[in-house]
């Protein structure tokens, strides 16, 4: 159904049709399957939302294995933009703080997780993916830890700035041969 680059010419049509057939039998039967769910008693919907969660976690599960590697990358994109807007909503809209350089904790992140998996030159410990991503976050947390210390006095736009600033220094370190000598740079 899936090639490298999207949806084949069959895999478009079974999905057209797939979605019409699906919209016709929701048309005929959708009132009369909401109707016979609003009737069932409280355990049976409990049953019916963990039987529907349950499924929804094992399409999710294999349809990687299932489909191939666009679906994947689709998958990973659509959850590391998920990180993203949570991290945004966690410093925006829970504290309030105008946090512009929250990506460059996930960069430090993701860096760390890149050294210590990769099996390259500048591989540092060559560790399972499971492994390496509790040590990335706590290395994150620290270095949100040590911006933290002398930024979070200030608010508003000087907040901003800081933050910015931060984020800026991180992709600017990340992206030139300054790290080069010690952690490959952006090799």
């Amino acid at each position: 159904i899936f090639g490298q680059t999207g949806l084949t010419i069959p895999g478009t049509i079974i999905f057209f049709f797939g979605v019409i057939l699906i919209s016709l039998f929701w048309n005929s039967r959708g009132r009369q399957i909401q109707s016979s769910v609003a009737k069932l008693p409280k355990g049976g919907k409990l049953a019916l939302r963990g039987t529907t969660i349950a499924l929804i976690a094992i399409v999710a599960l294999g349809l990687p294995q299932a489909s191939g590697p666009f679906i994947a990358q689709v998958i990973v994109t659509v959850a590391l933009f998920i990180l993203m807007g949570l991290g945004l909503n966690i410093t925006l809209g829970f504290a309030g703080l105008l946090d512009l350089g929250f990506v460059a904790f996930y960069a430090i992140g993701a860096y760390t997780v890149g050294l210590l998996t990769s099996y390259g030159e500048f591989g540092l410990q060559h560790v399972s993916f499971w492994v390496a991503v509790p040590i990335a976050v706590l290395v994150a947390m620290g270095a949100g830890f040590v911006l933290g210390l002398p930024v979070l006095g200030v608010r508003g736009d000087y907040l901003a700035i800081a933050t910015l600033g931060f984020g800026e220094i991180v992709r600017l370190l990340a992206g030139s041969d300054f790290l080069a000598p010690f952690f490959g740079g952006p090799q």
